[in-house]
Formats: structure tokens, sequence, C-alpha cells
């Protein structure tokens, strides 16, 4: 649309022309500005009406699929490599936006740099791997200018710098170097994934078996161990208390005032968004939300109404307050209320956003089942709980495909009956 409305403002002479000409005088810099704001108030203003009559609220950034096509000529191939990596950053929450991937990066790097740049790495790595894939042919790989191939191997540079204890490895780089290994299998394991559960998404998984493989036996090698603390999501015992409902970072804290508990409950809520990128923090919570919000101002409400469900629901079966302050209960509920809610694999609507409440809930009672059963081999379940809980309700077609979806199933499939009845359509073989 923007390149039309460029069309439509371009000047009848040409640049090289016009400055060449002995009446050229340099042209005030407020009508430059207008030039160029035209074009872009005329796109805007299009694409504004377009979405309007189709019933779709228009959105300013939304996922940004011009972001690079818009100035083709003028894109480098680093800057195109750097929004697929950005874009892979905030996959991890089903946003397809390099602005909210690098929001989500600067967030990160407030709450603890080294391992930021760790999950930097891995999506540099990961999103590298694919492009070089596709460049040879294989096939699978064509998701990566969405930032498909990114945000697993982003979630395997943050686990590794998270789980790997410090005082086993001499410095950084050895991290780095097994970063850049499990990022590089992640791409690989991705596609292998993804055609093993085709048409249902493979969401997280291959970031879960990578990592599982990579500190299942952590506590067997000499040069590194596993910093994973199973048990923090044990129940509360004997009588609930009111204290019980206090959400404290420690467990001789208490709460004094309904206060105390509100300001609890929200500061678990923003740890469980921030949980989702393993990191416990109120703050980098906010900018996540903020993110998201750039994108798809629906999904950042569910992702947060998701994490409040799983703290609520971890409260009212008697969960541990002091885990529910670290939202360990929450980042799972958030990405499956956001998965099914959101309309990220299909239509969005009341019966949708209930069925993701619903998951969020039953999130919580997987992801304490998954606790317990791993616990005994000193596993957490990571985000095993979600993609379960999620793949369950895309399989039980709880999230109805979009409109567009079904046209063009319909449209293929009328092609393949025509091809079976021996008449081939025009261009068709």
């Amino acid at each position: 649309m923007l390149a039309h409305a460029r069309v439509r403002y371009r000047p009848s002479t040409s640049s090289a022309e016009l400055v060449s000409s002995p009446s050229f005088k340099p042209q005030p810099s407020i009508a430059w500005g207008m030039a160029k704001l035209c074009p872009l108030m005329d796109g805007a203003i299009e694409m504004f009406n377009v979405c309007w009559e189709s019933g779709i609220w228009p959105w300013p950034l939304g996922d940004m699929e011009e972001s690079c096509e818009m100035h083709a000529p003028k894109v480098t191939r680093g800057l195109i490599y750097l929004d697929q990596c950005f874009r892979g950053i905030s996959e991890v929450v089903f946003m397809n936006n390099p602005v909210s991937g690098l929001v989500i990066m600067v967030a990160l790097m407030i709450f603890d740099t080294r391992v930021s740049l760790h999950g930097l790495l891995g999506v540099l790595v990961s999103t590298g791997t694919a492009k070089v894939l596709r460049a040879k042919c294989y096939k699978g790989y064509d998701g990566v200018d969405s930032g498909l191939f990114g945000f697993n191997g982003f979630l395997v540079g943050l686990g590794v710098a998270t789980f790997i204890a410090d005082d086993k490895l001499e410095s950084n780089v050895e991290q780095a170097i097994m970063v850049t290994i499990f990022s590089i299998l992640c791409c690989i394991v991705q596609t292998a994934v993804a055609g093993w559960l085709t048409p249902m998404p493979y969401l997280t998984l291959p970031f879960n078996i990578c990592v599982m493989r990579l500190l299942g036996v952590a506590h067997s090698y000499t040069r590194f161990s596993s910093a994973l603390v199973p048990g923090l999501m044990d129940a509360t015992g004997g009588q609930m208390t009111p204290q019980d409902y206090c959400i404290r970072e420690l467990s001789g804290d208490s709460c004094d005032t309904a206060l105390d508990y509100v300001t609890g409950f929200l500061v678990a809520t923003l740890h469980g968004v921030g949980q989702i990128y393993l990191a416990q923090s109120t703050l980098s919570g906010a900018m996540i939300l903020v993110a998201m919000s750039l994108c798809s101002p629906a999904c950042a409400l569910l992702t947060a109404l998701g994490s409040a469900t799983g703290c609520a629901t971890a409260l009212l079966v008697g969960g541990n307050p002091v885990g529910v302050h670290a939202e360990l209960w929450g980042f799972n509920p958030a990405l499956t209320c956001c998965a099914i809610g959101g309309g990220v694999f299909g239509s969005r609507g009341p019966l949708q956003w209930c069925a993701g409440v619903c998951g969020a809930v039953v999130t919580v009672f997987l992801q304490h089942s998954m606790a317990e059963l791993l616990a005994q081999g000193g596993f957490v379940p990571f985000t095993a709980p979600f993609c379960l809980g999620s793949l369950f309700l895309l399989a039980a077609d709880f999230v109805p495909p979009h409109p567009s979806d079904v046209d063009e199933l319909t449209r293929q499939s009328s092609l393949t009956v025509r091809v079976v009845d021996g008449f081939i359509p025009r261009g068709g073989r």
C-alpha cells in the first residue's frame, strides 16, 4: 500500500534532472518533510479503511510484514538478518514483530546482561543455520523470515546460561560454545518435530528436547553441572491459613494489609510473564507486555490474564506462596492462554478466550504433575506443560481455522477434485 502511495506522489521530473537544472533551488525542510509524510499518511488511511471495512481493528505496527520489503533496495542483508533474529525473539510469545523483539531484548538485558547475550547468540546461530540450510535447498526452512527458526534457539541460549552452574566453567566462552552447538541442533530438531506434528504446531518442544538432553545427565559431567532446583512447587501442608494466600519472596515475610495481598499478586503476575524468558523481574515482565502490545494488545492482555490465572489457581490448590512469588506456576499458563485465546493459530472470539483461561487452569495441574514426575531425575518441566496442554486443545478444534485459511483449503480441495475427475485446471499439470 505504501509502495502505491509513493508511485502516486512520484514527480514527473527525475531527481537527477531536477538537481542539474539551472533553475534548481533547495526546497525548505518543511516542504521536504511534507512530501515524505503525505504518502505515509495516505497509506495509513488506506490501510485503516480496508481494515475497517473487513471488520478488523487496525493496529499501527502489527506484524510489520513490509518492514524490509518497503525499502528492499536500501536494506542490506545484515539488516534483514537482524530483522529475522528480532522476530525470533518476539516469536517466543507468538509476536512476529522486530520492534517487539528489540524491546524484549532490552528488558532481558536489564535483568541479566550475561544470560541475555547468550540468548542473543542462540537466536543468531539458529536463524543463521536455517538460512544456510534453506540456501542449500533443504526443505522445511521457509519460516526463517518470520523468525520461526529463532525463538527456540533463543530459549536454548537463555536456558544454558541460566541452568549451567558457573563454578564448573572457567569462562563464558565454554558456555557460548555449548549454546552454539545446541542452537544448531535445535534448528534441526525443530524441522524434524514439525514434520512429525504436521499440521499441529511444534511450539517450544525443540527447546525442551535440546535443553533436557543437555541437562539430563549434567550431574555426571566433570566439567559442569546443572543448577536446576526442582521441588519449588511443593504445596503447603496442613490447614490453610490467611498467610498461605500471602504471596511473598521469603517464607518469613507476612501480609499485614489487603494492599500487601494485592501487591504480591500483581508482582507474581508480572514475574510469570518475565519467567517466559527465564527472567524473574517485575520491570522485565512489564516491558515484555509492552512489547507484545506493539504487535497485538489482545495477546498481551491474554498473556497477563493467563499468568494471573496460574497464580490464582496455585494459591487455591495450596501452592507454596514463595514459589508463586517466583511465578514458577505462571509462565506456562500465560503461554497457553495466549496461544489458545489470542488467535495465533486460528480465529479469536469469546469461546477461544474462555478456552484459553480454562487451558491455563489445566496447565497448572499439568505442570505440577510433570514437576513431581521429573523431579526424581533432577529436572524441571520447562515449557512442556504448555506444549502438552495447548496441543490437546488445538487438536480438539477449540480454535477453528481463520476464514481465509478455510477459503484456501476449500480452493485447494476443489482443485484436487478436478484433477481426480480428469480435468486439469488452467495453469496446472
